[in-house]
């Protein structure tokens, strides 16, 4: 009897964490409703919180504002191009991935709040 209990909290558990798992997943792929169609968009907290800032599709390198610099934790990217961001100014440090159709809820504690510079062609 003990046994069988055991097996049943095991399977409502194991059940749980795959439902849990599965939300997230389908999370990640949303897109805020604040950014546009063909539009790469940057925010200041994880799952899109605060808008820093957009940008139409195959934008040229620039670098952050002074005020928004070091500060993006998610990003989207709403057009058909991959756009990436930069550790550092002028396209300097390391080079991240935006790709087309896709957006990130959080970047990571090693990279959150270290944007410093974006451009939306040729990643």
């Amino acid at each position: 009897m003990r046994r069988s209990r055991l097996i049943a909290r095991a399977t409502v558990v194991g059940m749980a964490v795959t439902a849990l798992a599965s939300a997230s997943i389908v999370a990640a792929g949303a897109y805020p409703a604040d950014c546009a169609s063909t539009h790469v968009c940057v925010y200041d907290n994880a799952n899109f919180g605060s808008q820093l800032g957009w940008r139409v599709q195959q934008f040229a390198l620039q670098d952050v504002s002074t005020g928004n610099n070091d500060k993006m934790s998610s990003w989207s990217n709403h057009s058909i191009y991959n756009a990436c961001w930069y550790s550092d100014i002028s396209g300097g440090g390391t080079s991240h991935q935006m790709n087309q159709y896709s957006s990130n809820s959080y970047v990571g504690l090693w990279d959150n709040d270290s944007m410093s510079s974006w451009k939306g062609v040729s990643c």
